[in-house]
């Protein structure tokens, strides 16, 4: 099992540490961080979580195609992901998986993700990552933060040949946004940018609290305007402004910050959200 790190306190600020898992820098870092701040060399673990009073960011990085623009929805670039067949058995109480490469397996790839068995009599299962091996004559090996336990139909925690074994990258490895052009109807928004992001960069993402996001239309001003989803775009529309058959299952993204009163903004100035995705 991988060590547990402490949470270190100041005046009301957080910052705890992920189980740890390799690959990664800035474990002994207990300084509390400025959120607004970005740097082109990590300071702390991908996944290490900030709390300011009702505000909560998590660390990570932006990806390399373009900047991030503040008060914009922001995605998990985890579209690449390796679903496998088991090369051998892992019996109960292993924490290695043996897997045939499908794509290019860079070491560590997968650390601080997940490993999850999605059929067989093995399902459904989901192991959080320390480690991966490179491939070696096709086959590359994970280990996980926990013993194997077993499958509901018998005694074998993994059986070779299964196909169903998918390991999915760290969610805070790299994130991207749609904004300009592209869609995100596919993605899954984990926070908002609340400073411009420049390429690389690592970044403080908030995921919850009081922050200021972009609205498609000029909200808050009428009654109920309360509730708002993730547009295409990463920018907040009116909940029901989604509800289309295309639209019905849109992201929730926050509500209006709670005070008594209107917010009337038109396009192009934030509105003042509660956001309320990840914590």
């Amino acid at each position: 099992m991988g060590k547990m790190l402490p949470a270190f306190v100041s005046h009301g600020a957080k910052l705890e540490f992920p189980p740890f898992y390799e690959g990664e820098v800035g474990w002994g870092n207990t300084e509390i961080p400025n959120p607004y701040s970005t740097s082109s060399v990590a300071d702390y673990p991908r996944g290490t979580k900030y709390t300011e009073g009702e505000r909560v960011f998590f660390y990570t990085r932006n990806s390399s195609s373009k900047i991030l623009k503040a008060t914009l929805g922001l995605y998990t670039l985890v579209s690449i992901a390796e679903t496998g067949v088991a090369a051998a058995n892992s019996a109960v109480g292993d924490t290695t998986v043996s897997l045939t490469q499908v794509g290019t397996v860079e070491e560590n790839q997968f650390a601080g993700g997940f490993l999850c068995c999605e059929s067989g009599t093995e399902s459904w299962r989901a192991y959080p990552v320390k480690s991966n091996t490179v491939a070696t004559s096709g086959v590359y090996v994970v280990t996980l933060q926990h013993p194997l336990v077993a499958g509901y139909a018998g005694v074998t925690a993994i059986t070779s040949g299964n196909t169903g074994i998918t390991v999915y990258e760290n969610m805070w490895r790299e994130l991207g946004s749609t904004w300009p052009g592209g869609h995100s109807r596919f993605c899954t928004h984990v926070g908002v940018a609340v400073n411009n992001i420049p390429i690389s960069d690592y970044f403080w993402c908030q995921g919850w609290g009081i922050c200021g996001m972009m609205p498609a239309e000029n909200y808050g001003g009428e009654f109920h305007e309360r509730e708002y989803v993730f547009n295409v775009d990463g920018s907040i529309i009116l909940r029901g402004d989604g509800q289309s058959a295309t639209y019905h299952g849109m992201q929730h993204a926050g509500v209006l910050v709670p005070y008594t009163g209107q917010s009337a903004d038109a396009p192009g100035y934030t509105l003042p959200l509660y956001l309320q995705v990840t914590r």
